[in-house]
């Protein structure tokens, strides 16, 4: 019968002496461990975002009720230990109201058997303050919540279609086209428009005339 058959070489130690050991082949050893995986993308900056976001419903948990009615946080929060947090800060929220404050809510964690899990008091004490960033909160959280609550969608649709593709926010352009009521002859554009930080914050002017098969034909022109 044609074939090879492999005998993998035991190197874990033995009680026996070495020459009672069956010697390995002479052929080269096949490693059989998958090389590791390069963190995906969607994950470099999702932690900090939940932390702050989880920070910034302990300071102001009065948005608890718009932040879960956008997010689930069994699907958007990605790290276990925040979603414990945010478990008994809308556990203490919803008893004690808006006299919200640190020891409440490590007492509840720990009833919640995650006192560990979130890292003890000093672990809790990183989320509180945000990593002593905001150890008093912040003094408007709404505009920053909202924009986490965006930001953790984009992470949630990422992870689930493609982890290694980069979620862009702040690069990426979005701008306005309208019909250009000025265009009298042919070369007068007949929509016009802007974009608004394209190009890593520059902004464009748009122009476009028709073109064949009813498509558009837009230039894109840095404004100076």
């Amino acid at each position: 019968m044609n074939g090879t058959i492999e005998i993998p070489f035991d190197d874990s130690p033995v009680s026996e002496p070495p020459q009672a050991r069956e010697q390995p082949s002479s052929r080269p050893r096949e490693s059989h461990h998958s090389p590791p995986q390069e963190e995906p993308i969607t994950r470099h900056f999702a932690p900090q975002i939940e932390r702050s976001f989880t920070s910034l419903l302990w300071h102001a948990p009065q948005y608890l009720d718009m932040a879960r009615s956008q997010l689930d946080f069994e699907l958007h929060i990605s790290i276990r230990a925040y979603r414990k947090i945010l478990e008994a800060i809308t556990i203490v929220y919803g008893d004690l109201g808006i006299d919200l404050d640190f020891p409440c809510v490590a007492k509840c964690v720990a009833e919640l058997d995650a006192f560990d899990e979130c890292g003890g008091l000093q672990g809790l004490d990183q989320v509180f303050t945000d990593a002593d960033h905001y150890p008093e909160g912040r003094s408007r959280p709404e505009p920053v919540i909202r924009e986490y609550i965006r930001m953790l969608k984009e992470y949630a649709v990422a992870r689930k279609t493609d982890p290694y593709q980069v979620v862009r926010r702040y690069t990426c352009g979005r701008g306005y086209l309208q019909r250009n009521k000025l265009a009298t002859k042919p070369t007068h554009p007949s929509v016009i428009g802007k974009i608004q930080r394209c190009c890593c914050g520059q902004r464009c002017t748009i122009a476009g005339w028709p073109g064949e098969d009813g498509n558009l034909n837009l230039t894109l022109t840095p404004e100076r």
